[in-house]
C-alpha cells in the first residue's frame, strides 16, 4: 500500500505542475484579450466600456500576477492611453510612470515597448507645457526606435512628429518644418498618403505655417488632412474635429469672424458628441467660441462659455499650465471690453503667476503676460 501510494503521489505531482502551466497561459491569454477590447473601444471612443474592460484585466492580473509582474505592466500601460483619451492627463502621467518603473525593473530600458511608454509620457508632458521633461523622453525613444526599425519606419517617424512639435513650441519654426516633411515623407512611403499618420503630420506642418504667417500653405494643408481623416473616420469624429478647429482658427486670424465661428461650432458638437464636454479638446473649441464673441461684442456669451471651459481645464491639465494661463489672458480681455476691470486685472495677475512659476521669467511668454499687464494699466490711465 505505501509503495502504491508512492505511485500516485510521483503521478500526480507533474499533472499539478502542468495544471498550473495551463491556467496561468489562459489566464494571461484572457488578460491580452481583455486589453484587445479596451484598445478597441478607446479608439471608438467608447470609454465607458473600455474602462469596464480595464477594470476586469486589472483585478485579474493583480490577483493571479501581482502588481509587479510583467502582465500588470501592460494594463498599465493601457491605462495610461485610457486616461490620456479621456483628458485626464494627471491619472495618464501616473499610469504611464507606473509602467515605466515595472519596465526599468524587468530591465526592458532597450526595448519597443520601453520605447512606446516614453512617447507616450513625453506626450503628456507636452501637452503639460513640460518641455524639459518631454523632449530628452522623446530622444531617446527616438533612438531606441532608430536602432531597432531604422529611420524609415512609421514608429520612427511618429516620435519624430512628437520631437518637431517641441521644436515649434520652443520658436524653432525651420527645424519643426524639417522635421515634420522628414515624418510626411516617411508616412508617405511606408503607409501612404492616405493614412490617419499622413494627415496628422499634415495638420502639424500646417501648425507652423500659421505660427509663422504663411496662411494659404496652412489652408491647404489643414483642407487636406480634414479630407483624409473624414475619409477614415467619417465627419463626426474628433481627430476631424481637431482639423475643423484649426481652421477656425486660420480664419479667425484672417478676420473671417462669421466663418471661424461656424467652424468652431461644428468642431465643438463633434467633441461633445463623442468625447464629452470634460475634455482638453471640448474645452479649446469652448475657448475659441468665446474669443470670437469678445470680437463680436456678444460678452455674456463669451463669459459663459469662458466659464465653462476653465473648469473643464482645471479637471484635465490643471491650472499650472499655460494653455490655463492663456485662457485667463482671453478671459481678461473679454472683461476689460466690457468695462469690467477688477475682474479683468486680477486675471492677468493670475495668469503671469502662473507663467512665472511654469515657465520661469525669461520665457517669452512670461515677457508676453508682463505686457498684457502693462497695456491693462495704461488703458486705464485713458479712461
Amino acid at each position: 500500500m505505501i509503495k502504491i501510494k508512492s505511485i500516485c503521489l510521483l503521478i500526480l505531482i507533474p499533472l499539478f505542475g502542468f495544471s498550473q502551466i495551463k491556467d496561468t497561459t489562459k489566464i494571461s491569454k484572457k488578460i491580452d484579450s481583455l486589453l484587445l477590447e479596451s484598445q478597441a473601444f478607446i479608439e471608438t471612443h467608447n470609454l465607458d466600456l473600455a474602462f469596464k474592460k480595464l477594470s476586469l484585466a486589472k483585478t485579474i492580473c493583480s490577483d493571479s500576477f501581482g502588481t509587479n509582474s510583467f502582465q500588470y505592466g501592460l494594463v498599465c500601460y493601457k491605462f495610461g492611453n485610457y486616461f490620456e483619451e479621456a483628458g485626464d492627463y494627471p491619472n495618464a502621467e501616473k499610469w504611464y510612470q507606473s509602467t515605466l518603473e515595472i519596465q526599468t525593473q524587468f530591465q526592458e530600458q532597450q526595448s519597443l515597448e520601453f520605447a512606446n511608454t516614453l512617447n507616450s509620457l513625453a506626450g503628456i508632458y507636452a501637452d503639460l507645457a513640460q518641455v524639459d521633461k518631454a523632449k530628452p523622453m522623446y530622444e531617446k525613444a527616438l533612438a531606441i526606435r532608430e536602432q531597432k526599425l531604422g529611420k524609415l519606419h512609421p514608429d520612427y517617424a511618429r516620435v519624430l512628429n512628437n520631437l518637431a512639435g517641441i521644436s515649434q513650441y520652443t520658436g524653432a519654426y525651420e527645424k519643426a518644418i524639417l522635421q515634420f516633411q522628414e515624418a510626411q515623407q516617411i508616412y508617405a512611403t511606408s503607409l501612404g498618403t492616405k493614412h490617419v499618420h499622413y494627415a496628422l503630420t499634415l495638420n502639424n506642418l500646417a501648425n507652423v505655417y500659421f505660427d509663422i504667417g504663411n496662411f494659404n500653405q496652412a489652408e491647404l494643408l489643414y483642407s487636406e488632412a480634414l479630407s483624409i481623416r473624414e475619409n477614415s473616420f467619417g465627419r463626426n469624429n474628433p481627430k476631424c474635429a481637431e482639423s475643423i478647429n484649426c481652421l477656425g482658427n486660420l480664419y479667425s486670424a484672417m478676420g473671417l469672424k462669421e466663418k471661424a465661428l461656424k467652424y468652431y461650432q461644428e468642431a465643438l458638437s463633434i467633441n461633445i458628441n463623442t468625447v464629452g464636454e470634460n475634455n482638453f479638446g471640448t474645452a479649446n473649441c469652448m475657448i475659441n467660441i468665446a474669443v470670437i464673441c469678445t470680437e463680436m461684442e456678444q460678452y455674456e456669451k463669451a463669459e459663459s462659455f469662458f466659464l465653462k471651459s476653465i473648469e473643464i481645464l482645471k479637471n484635465t491639465i490643471g491650472i499650472e499650465n499655460p494653455e490655463y494661463a492663456t485662457t485667463l489672458d482671453n478671459m481678461a480681455n473679454m472683461y476689460m471690453a466690457k468695462h469690467t476691470y477688477d475682474k479683468a486685472e486680477k486675471l492677468y495677475l493670475e495668469a503671469l503667476k502662473i507663467r512665472e512659476t511654469v515657465l520661469g521669467v525669461e520665457h517669452p511668454e512670461y515677457a508676453w503676460s508682463l505686457n498684457n499687464l502693462g497695456s491693462f494699466y495704461l488703458s486705464l490711465i485713458h479712461i
